[in-house]
């Protein structure tokens, strides 16, 4: 595998009986890419991100993080190997405050026993306190400090989203899998949400990999896009290749936008 491609989907298939949920679909995501993934409801987006994250193991095929055979792991073991994601619906720890909904992502780099979790030994303390404060400063880079007490449930809905994204780069990933942020976002939310992908990346110097329905928030983030149909890959290219295509406007865009870049 080429070093540059961070993941690698290699012509994977999802089954549920007589449903194709996925059907043989391929693509590479480069190391430091921001990548949307597209098309209608039910095209098959989200069982990819499933198959990546080790929700379900895919049917057939197999995926690559880093050169390395990952399909078929826990969810746990792909999220220590540095993958994390949001999802369509915000699932925060909603009896949890803000800071403590961070902290727990922190968890998964601990390296303090049981015995010593326990106890309170310690090794234990001496982790706690370092990840609480680990968690304020990742909360204060993304403008959600002053909030770390307050219950998740008592943010804003963009907010809410904000600390999802948080959580999930709290547990260090090299590739954030955004899936439908966008969702029941308002004009200004969305334009912000923009912007804080774009910090995110370069801040970090992560990849993403996006899925979103919102297609001016996906053709002026992502240079790049793949664009799926009934679980099969319909076609992949720039924003400007993709919103000129035949097919991809006959199955999803009706008509090309004619606001996206010609890239």
């Amino acid at each position: 595998m080429n070093r540059s491609h961070l993941l690698e989907v290699r012509n994977c298939a999802l089954r549920f009986g007589g449903l194709h949920a996925v059907a043989d679909v391929s693509f590479r995501v480069k190391q430091g890419e921001l990548l949307g993934l597209i098309g209608p409801n039910g095209a098959g987006k989200s069982s990819i991100f499933n198959l990546v994250t080790g929700i379900y193991p895919p049917t057939s095929g197999e995926i690559l993080f880093e050169g390395e055979v990952c399909s078929g792991l826990r969810a746990s073991k792909i999220t220590a190997m540095g993958m994390a994601r949001t999802f369509q619906n915000v699932r925060l720890f909603h009896s949890l405050s803000v800071l403590e909904n961070v902290v727990v992502a922190f968890n998964l780099h601990l390296s303090h026993s049981w015995l010593h979790a326990i106890t309170r030994g310690a090794k234990f303390l001496q982790e706690e306190a370092k990840v609480r404060q680990q968690a304020l400063e990742l909360l204060k880079i993304f403008g959600l400090d002053q909030a770390g007490e307050r219950l998740a449930t008592a943010l804003s809905y963009g907010s809410q989203r904000r600390l999802e994204i948080v959580r999930a780069m709290a547990t260090q990933p090299k590739l954030l899998l955004l899936d439908e942020p966008a969702a029941g976002m308002n004009t200004v939310e969305k334009e912000e949400l923009m912007q804080l992908i774009r910090f995110v990346q370069e801040r970090f110097g992560i990849t993403v990999l996006l899925v979103e329905h919102d297609m001016p928030l996906v053709m002026g983030i992502c240079r790049r896009i793949v664009v799926m149909e009934q679980g099969r890959l319909l076609a992949e290219g720039t924003p400007g290749e993709i919103q000129s295509n035949p097919m991809v406007i006959e199955a999803y865009l009706g008509r090309p936008l004619p606001s996206a870049s010609k890239e």
